[in-house]
């Protein structure tokens, strides 16, 4: 994407954002090679495809996160975190209720509360 704004329910980034905005109502997938500042994506529910890295370096707030690669940063995730048995999640973590399958990795400061 090389301008504008672009809305929509579903997306899979498997490309290079470098201006403009996404904005995702639903699910934003990221595959391996997507690249783009996290301030030009909004989305509701974040889901990291296994190969794929996302380091923000910003804090991300999101209702729902599934984790098959790696990510690294502060995460307020409303609902539920789910990492999945090739995921890594490096950093610090809010959330209502954590899954972590056998072979998913945690690596930081995890906080499961009922509220954020």
């Amino acid at each position: 994407m090389i301008g504008g704004e672009i809305r929509a329910a579903e997306v899979e980034l498997a490309g290079r954002i470098e201006r403009g905005q996404l904005v995702v109502w639903r699910r934003l997938t990221l595959l391996p090679s997507a690249v783009f500042a996290p301030d030009m994506v909004s989305f509701r529910d974040l889901e990291i495809a296994e190969g794929a890295r996302w380091v923000p370096g910003q804090a991300v707030h999101c209702q729902t996160m599934a984790v098959a690669g790696y990510a690294e940063g502060e995460f307020d995730v409303e609902h539920g975190l789910w990492i999945r048995a090739s995921g890594c999640v490096v950093g610090t973590v809010r959330c209502q209720r954590l899954r972590v399958d056998e072979g998913g990795g945690l690596i930081g400061d995890f906080r499961v509360t009922r509220e954020l």
